[in-house]
């Protein structure tokens, strides 16, 4: 898959025909006074094309202002696919996305009508691109765009820790990149997370556990046996030879609403202990102290960078764990107000009944009625309590249950990811890594880049990537140069790329990297041209990058590209060198 040509309906804007091998789109400065070079739209090229490759949305696009401007427009990209070629069509405005099927280059369907799938949602389209593509991953095929589309800003990603997201929404994607697939790793993480959240509600799971079940086991039937006599005993009384009007008022109404309330008491003083323990639970949720002692450890591999997001992970667990107080401390002042209020009501209710009692105390029946009333609803109320400890008891037992099997498909997951990535039977892996290693010693010359893939004791994937001295063999610090470390990401891509062409499998056939000869010096320069141009024609792949003339004058560079340029902006003073044309 490469790009074969972007265009728009508003002919103000350049159209960009890309072809085979390596691609320059050039800029330059005649106004010496005007020093800000991004208005020529280098960068934005690299945007719309991400765009057009259906990002969800564009940054560049975004804001009332910008969209006021761009509202009519509609950007047209035309893609080389192994067969034929794709055209897809997006606006700015409108979210619904059209494609169009077609055996000839260079096509123009700015009035085009009967597409073959027109107005479809963003999601429908990227499933149809996805086939249309047919690569050898079974994600969907942006997941992988970082490693091909990149900005001036997007040179930071490599394969360690994407601090935008987390472990799950990455890690499993680098390892399909690399040939080991994607389902168990996203298996071992996603078991892990549901592990995690199982160990909070374990909190009081320990080795009494089991004694305390039976207790209250024991207590439970004590509690059954008991209410089962006492409604016998009231199934013997006959209740014929009482007054009925008196019983009515008395058994029906005070008790009946004595009970209701006691059962109301009883489950407002459970929900209050309950949320109290949450909170208490909320406040110990995140172990601070051990969570300092890692984060000092890491240091040692990770420098000073992680300080950083240690605090930003303190602060932001903080604001959670407050939120959350603050919502339970809400509910369980409510909580509380009620209890106040039905017990104030049980306490009229049962002066109520002491009343109604003195008029019934030559009524021998009745007051044995009341007392076994009084005592069978006392039993209830303790086994209905005893019942709802056991149910949260068995409910903890199935989790824990749950959790020795997610011990056991965690483990199975680890083997299987200890022995792939302990072997060295991935052919596409290891041609990564040995041209990863090629492309770096070529233009470092007395360096050479190393990609590792390695899985920690527990079977955890972890990802590296350094430059190591050839001489030494050791890691040095020349990466943490920008010049350095630009090319290494290039350098990772050319070797993604170029890996799974070696290994025929299906993947992208085109790398857009802004800027990637800008700020080098030139013996670097140089002798990263010379590499792409080679692989270029090597691997037939397409190579598109930007440039200031500035950049390239020098007369061995300038002469090495000027073949490969495919367009030319400039500063002119009514804005048409630009690539939109027009100043905004």
């Amino acid at each position: 898959m490469k790009l074969s040509k972007l265009y728009c309906n508003d002919k103000r804007f350049k159209t960009v025909y890309f072809k085979e091998g390596f691609n320059l789109i050039l800029g330059n400065v005649d106004n010496k006074n005007k020093n800000d070079t991004h208005n020529l739209g280098k960068t934005t090229l690299v945007e719309i094309v991400d765009y057009m490759l259906l990002k969800k949305s564009s940054h560049f696009f975004s804001g009332k202002a910008k969209e006021e401007i761009f509202k009519g427009f509609e950007f047209f990209l035309e893609v080389e696919l192994d067969e034929g070629f794709v055209t897809i069509k997006r606006s700015v405005k409108n979210p619904k996305i059209s494609l169009q099927i077609h055996n000839k280059k260079n096509q123009d369907f700015i009035n085009f009508e009967d597409w073959d799938f027109k107005d479809i949602k963003l999601d429908i389209a990227k499933n149809e691109l996805n086939k249309l593509f047919n690569f050898d991953l079974k994600s969907d095929y942006r997941k992988f765009l970082k490693f091909i589309l990149r900005t001036q800003e997007n040179y930071s990603f490599d394969l360690k820790k994407d601090s935008e997201v987390g472990d799950i929404q990455w890690k499993p994607y680098i390892m399909e990149l690399f040939g080991y697939g994607y389902k168990t790793t996203y298996e071992m993480l996603k078991l892990r997370k549901e592990k995690e959240e199982i160990e909070i509600q374990l909190s009081d799971y320990n080795d009494k556990y089991f004694r305390e079940l039976e207790e209250k086991k024991s207590i439970q039937r004590i509690y059954e046996e008991k209410i089962k006599l006492l409604k016998s005993d009231l199934e013997k009384y006959n209740y014929n030879e009482i007054d009925k009007s008196i019983t009515d008022e008395l058994v029906k109404n005070i008790l009946n609403e004595i009970s209701k309330l006691n059962t109301i008491r009883y489950n407002l003083e459970c929900d209050i202990q309950n949320i109290r323990q949450n909170i208490g639970k909320e406040i110990n949720t995140m172990d601070i102290s051990e969570i300092e002692i890692l984060y000092k450890e890491a240091k040692i591999y990770f420098g000073k960078d992680i300080i950083k997001d240690y605090k930003d992970l303190i602060k932001f667990n903080e604001q959670i764990s407050q939120e959350r107080i603050k919502s339970l401390n809400n509910i369980l002042e409510e909580k509380e107000k009620e209890l106040v209020r039905v017990e104030e009501e049980l306490k009229k209710k049962n002066e109520e009944q002491k009343n109604a009692i003195k008029i019934l105390e030559n009524n021998n029946m009745i007051l044995k009625i009341l007392s076994h009333n009084d005592e069978l609803k006392k039993y209830e109320l303790e086994e209905a309590r005893i019942s709802r400890e056991l149910e949260i008891m068995q409910k903890n037992i199935d989790l824990k249950e749950r959790e020795n099997q997610i011990i056991t498909d965690i483990n199975k997951c680890a083997n299987e990811i200890r022995k792939n990535l302990t072997s060295n039977t991935n052919i596409l892996s290891e041609n990564i890594k040995k041209f990863f290693s090629e492309y770096t010693s070529k233009i470092f010359y007395d360096l050479s880049g190393n990609i590792m893939l390695y899985p920690n004791i527990n079977g955890y994937p972890n990802f590296d990537i350094d430059l190591y001295s050839i001489k030494s063999g050791k890691v040095t610090a020349e990466n943490d140069g920008n010049s350095y470390n630009k090319h290494m990401k290039c350098c990772l891509d050319l070797s993604i790329v170029t890996g799974y062409i070696k290994s025929n499998k299906k993947f992208f056939k085109f790398l857009f990297h802004d800027a990637s000869i800008e700020a080098v010096d030139l013996r670097l320069k140089k002798s990263y041209l010379e590499l792409v141009k080679d692989l270029c024609n090597k691997f037939n792949i397409q190579y598109i990058t930007t440039a200031i003339f500035d950049e390239v004058s020098e007369k061995d560079i300038y002469k090495l590209l000027e073949k490969n340029i495919i367009l030319k902006l400039n500063d002119s003073e009514d804005y048409s060198g630009t690539l939109f044309g027009f100043r905004f």
